[in-house]
Formats: C-alpha cells, sequence, structure tokens
C-alpha cells in the first residue's frame, strides 16, 4: 500500500513540475501562431493597406474640419459686423439723448436777456 501511495505521489510531483513546461510551451506555440499570422499579413500587404485607409479616414476628418472652421470663421465674422453695427447706433443713440439733455437745460435755464 506504501509503495501504491509513493508511486501516486511521485507521479503527482512529475505533473506539477511538467505543467510550467507545458504552459511555455502553449504559451510559444502561440506566439509562433501569431507571428505567422504577423508574417503573412505583411507578405498580403494588410498592414500596409490598412495604414493607407487610415490615412485616408485622416485626411476625410481634416478636411470636414476645415469646412467646419471656414463656415465658424464665416459666422463670427458676420456676427462682428452685427456687433460693430449695434456699436455704432448705441453711439448714436447716446449721442442724441445727450444733445436731448442738453437742448432741455438750454430750455429751461433763464435767459439773462
Amino acid at each position: 500500500m506504501f509503495i501504491v501511495t509513493a508511486f501516486i505521489v511521485f507521479v503527482v510531483f512529475l505533473m506539477l513540475l511538467l505543467i510550467p513546461f507545458y504552459i511555455v510551451k502553449g504559451l510559444w506555440g502561440w506566439h509562433k501562431e501569431d507571428m505567422a499570422i504577423i508574417k503573412r499579413r505583411e507578405a498580403e500587404g494588410y498592414y500596409e493597406a490598412r495604414e493607407k485607409e487610415v490615412l485616408e479616414k485622416a485626411q476625410r476628418n481634416l478636411a470636414k474640419a476645415r469646412l467646419e472652421l471656414a463656415k465658424v470663421t464665416e459666422e463670427l465674422a458676420i456676427e462682428k459686423q452685427k456687433a460693430k453695427e449695434a456699436t455704432k447706433e448705441l453711439i448714436r443713440a447716446i449721442k442724441g439723448v445727450g444733445l436731448g439733455i442738453k437742448s432741455l437745460f438750454i430750455k429751461l435755464l433763464p435767459s439773462n436777456s
């Protein structure tokens, strides 16, 4: 009975020693498979096509952003012009009120003539 138990313990011990080996072997196998996929894709031109696709998308987005910037700049110029006109109107109104007050004071002041 002792021999059977010792044999089972020995086998389990060997299995525990082999587990890291199989893990490393599996990881290395996955690495080799991944590298094979990468090399195949490089041979097919996958990465160049993907790079070109991403570059084209970035250029389209840049063009859209430039159009949007042009629209916003145009709207800003229009708003700036409106603000200038409103400021001129306000200055005219203030001058008009000032002249009105001046003429009112002139009328209200007693004349010494």
